[in-house]
C-alpha cells in the first residue's frame, strides 16, 4: 500500500464547493491534493495544497487515490438546459470511478455530496418542487443511482445531502439533517457543506450517514426570483465556457 503524502484527496476540486473545502482544508493545516478536471490557471502548489488534473470519466484514478488518507468528491453538475435534458453521469460513473481506484488503492473513507430532493422533502414550498425538482429530473436520478452505488461500495462513506445551494461565507448556525431538511430550512451555503465534508472526513462523522446541512436565509433568497435569477446565470455561464 502507498503511504499516502496527502490527508485528503478532493475531486471537483475546482467547482464552488471545493475552492471551499481547499481554503477550510487550509485554515485547518491539513494537506490536500485538489483533482480538477483542467488545473485553473494561476493554481500554485505549496506545502498544503497540491494540484493535479484528471477525466472521472475515462481516467484511472487509483494513484491519484493512493496520495490521500481520504477521499472526498465534490463532483457536481452545473445547470444549464443540455445539461437538464442529458447530464453527464458525473455523480453515477464519475463516483464509480473513484470507489474502483480507492478499492484498488487500499483506501476506505469517501465523502460525496448528493442533493436532500433525491427524497420527497415535505417542507418544500410547493413553487420550488413544481419548477426545481422537475427540471433538475435527470441530474437528481443521476445522483440516485450514484447513492446506490456508493451504499452498496463497502467504504466508510457519507453522503452530504444539502439543500439549495448558496455561495455566500461559512456560518455557524446551520442546522444538520438526517438525510432531510430541517423544518424552515431551504437553503445550504456551499461553505457550509465545505465544513460538513472536511468533519466527515478529518473528524470521524457521519460514516454511513446522510448529513442534510441547510438553514433559513433572507425571504428573498428564498423566492422564485432568486432561483430566476440564478438559474439564468448558471445558464449564460454555461453557454459562455
Amino acid at each position: 500500500m502507498t503511504d499516502p503524502n496527502h490527508d485528503i484527496v478532493v475531486f471537483g476540486a475546482s467547482g464552488v464547493t471545493g475552492q471551499h473545502v481547499l481554503r477550510q482544508a487550509r485554515h485547518r493545516d491539513l494537506r490536500v491534493l485538489a483533482v480538477h478536471h483542467t488545473i485553473p490557471e494561476g493554481a500554485r502548489d505549496d506545502d498544503r495544497i497540491t494540484h493535479a488534473s484528471a477525466d472521472v470519466l475515462s481516467d484511472d484514478l487509483a494513484d491519484l487515490c493512493a496520495l490521500g488518507r481520504s477521499i472526498i468528491s465534490c463532483l457536481g453538475v452545473a445547470f444549464s438546459p443540455s445539461a437538464a435534458i442529458d447530464p453527464p453521469p458525473l455523480y453515477s460513473k464519475g463516483t464509480k470511478a473513484i470507489i474502483d481506484g480507492m478499492r484498488r488503492a487500499a483506501r476506505n473513507r469517501l465523502a460525496v455530496i448528493s442533493a436532500a430532493f433525491v427524497d420527497h422533502q415535505e417542507i418544500l414550498p410547493d413553487w420550488f418542487r413544481a419548477s426545481v425538482i422537475p427540471a433538475l429530473g435527470a441530474i437528481i436520478d443521476d445522483m440516485r443511482a450514484m447513492e446506490r452505488t456508493v451504499e452498496e461500495c463497502g467504504l466508510a462513506w457519507t453522503i452530504a445531502r444539502p439543500g439549495w445551494l448558496l455561495d455566500r461565507p461559512k456560518t455557524d448556525d446551520y442546522e444538520v439533517g438526517d438525510g432531510v431538511l430541517h423544518e424552515g430550512c431551504l437553503r445550504t451555503r456551499n461553505a457550509d457543506l465545505a465544513e460538513v465534508m472536511l468533519m466527515a472526513v478529518a473528524d470521524g462523522r457521519w460514516v454511513g450517514g446522510r448529513p442534510s446541512p441547510a438553514r433559513h436565509e433572507s425571504d428573498f433568497d428564498e423566492s422564485p426570483a432568486a432561483l430566476a435569477r440564478e438559474f439564468g446565470t448558471m445558464a449564460v455561464d454555461a453557454l459562455k465556457g
